[in-house]
C-alpha cells in the first residue's frame, strides 16, 4: 500500500555560492511489510532531486547559468544581527539593516535571459549570510545526488529533510502568490540557521533551547518586514502565508494517525477481500497529514 502525500517541484537558490533549481520532494505513507492480507504502514521520505548552481565547479557541474537579485518593494523594518552554525561547527554572521531591501533571487539556466519579471526564474537563498550578494554567472547540474555539494553538506540530514518540507509547502508548489515566496525564503533562512526545532518546528535559540520570545518565529514577518506603497504584496499577506506554512510543515513532521515513524512499531491492518478476489482497505488520517490543507484525509 502506498499513497503519495506530496510531489512537489520548486526552485531554490544557494545565494552567491550556489543555486538549486527544480527541487522535488516526495513524502509517502508506505507499506513496511505485506503478508497475505495484513499491511503495516510507516511514514517514509523518498528521493530528492535538484539542479544546482555554484561558483566553484566540481565534477558534476555541467552547464552555465546567470543569476541576480532585485527588490520588489519589501524591506527589512528592523536591524538584524545574529550568528548561526553549520554542520561542522563553523559560525556565520548575518546582518540586515533597517530600510535595506529584501532581495528576491532569480536564476536563469544556459540559453535563458535573466528576467526579473519571470516568476519561473525565482529562486531561494540557503546561505543567510550572503542573502544580498546573488549576482553574476554560475554553474548548475541536473544531478539528483547533492551529497558532494559543499553548501548542502553544511546542513544536517534533519535540516535537509525539513528544508524539503518547507519547499514542498511553499512558493512554486502550494501557491504561486508572491507572499508565499517571502514566507518560504524566511522559513528557509530559519531552517538553515537552526532557529527552529527540526523535530517540532517550534522556534529555538542558537543553543537549541525553546525560544517563546520569538513568538511564532525567529524572523516573524510582522516584526521584521515592511512594504512600500507599490510593493508586490503586503506584510499581512506574508504573515498569513508564513503562519500557514508553519502549520503545514508541523504536519509533515508527524506521521498520519494510522502510521508510525518506525517500521517495528507501525500498526497492522487487515484488508477486506473484495468480490473480484482483490483486497482493499480505507484508512482515515485523524492527524490530517495527508490532507495538508489540500484535499481528502482518507
Amino acid at each position: 500500500m502506498k499513497s503519495n502525500i506530496l510531489r512537489k517541484i520548486t526552485a531554490i537558490a544557494l545565494s552567491v555560492a550556489s543555486v538549486l533549481t527544480m527541487f522535488s520532494a516526495t513524502i509517502s505513507a508506505s507499506a513496511a511489510e505485506v503478508d497475505t492480507d495484513t499491511v503495516a504502514a510507516v511514514n517514509d521520505i523518498e528521493t530528492v532531486s535538484a539542479n544546482v548552481d555554484t561558483e566553484s565547479v566540481g565534477a558534476s557541474w555541467n552547464s552555465n547559468g546567470s543569476r541576480g537579485s532585485t527588490g520588489q518593494g519589501i524591506y527589512w523594518n528592523a536591524n538584524i544581527d545574529y550568528y548561526y552554525d553549520d554542520n561542522s561547527g563553523n559560525a556565520y554572521n548575518v546582518t540586515y539593516s533597517k530600510g535595506q531591501g529584501f532581495r528576491v533571487h532569480y536564476f536563469a539556466k544556459s540559453g535563458e535571459t535573466l528576467d526579473f519579471s519571470k516568476n519561473s526564474q525565482r529562486a531561494f537563498c540557503i546561505e543567510p549570510d550572503k542573502g544580498v550578494e546573488l549576482t553574476g554567472s554560475g554553474k548548475y547540474t541536473t544531478s539528483t545526488d547533492l551529497s558532494g555539494i559543499d553548501q548542502w553538506k553544511k546542513l544536517t540530514d534533519r535540516q535537509q529533510k525539513v528544508l524539503n518540507y518547507v519547499l514542498a509547502c511553499g512558493y512554486g508548489n502550494y501557491s504561486s502568490s508572491k507572499q508565499y515566496w517571502y514566507a518560504t525564503q524566511l522559513l528557509v533562512y530559519e531552517v538553515v540557521a537552526y532557529r527552529r526545532s527540526m523535530v517540532t518546528f517550534e522556534p529555538i535559540d542558537r543553543n537549541g533551547n525553546a525560544a517563546p520570545q520569538y513568538g511564532n518565529g525567529f524572523l516573524n514577518p510582522s516584526k521584521y518586514l515592511a512594504a512600500e506603497s507599490g510593493a508586490e504584496t503586503t506584510v499581512s499577506a506574508i504573515q498569513t502565508a508564513y503562519n500557514n506554512m508553519i502549520g503545514w510543515v508541523k504536519k509533515c513532521l508527524n506521521p498520519p494517525s494510522y502510521a508510525d515513524l518506525s517500521t517495528s512499531s507501525a500498526p497492522a491492518y487487515t484488508m477486506s477481500r473484495n468480490s473480484d478476489g482483490t483486497y482493499s482497505i480505507t484508512l482515515h488520517d485523524d492527524n490530517l497529514v495527508i490532507d495538508m490543507g489540500h484535499g481528502s484525509s482518507t
